[in-house]
């Protein structure tokens, strides 16, 4: 969880993230959430990135 508050809080903070009204008839593209766990130099878990991708393959 803390890694998704850090992914949004960098994505409001650098302005690329705007929540907005959706127009009338039109869908939204959906938003993917994707999960990776950073090592140390012995292999253990040193801190969780969370990243938010757009699922663009699904606009028209």
């Amino acid at each position: 969880m803390r890694a998704m508050k850090e992914e949004l809080s960098a994505l409001e903070k650098h302005k690329t993230w705007t929540l907005t009204d959706l127009p009338t008839r039109k869908q939204a593209i959906g938003l993917k959430w994707v999960f990776k766990a950073k090592m140390d130099a012995h292999g253990q878990v040193n801190r969780y990135k969370a990243r938010i991708v757009a699922k663009g393959y699904v606009q028209e």
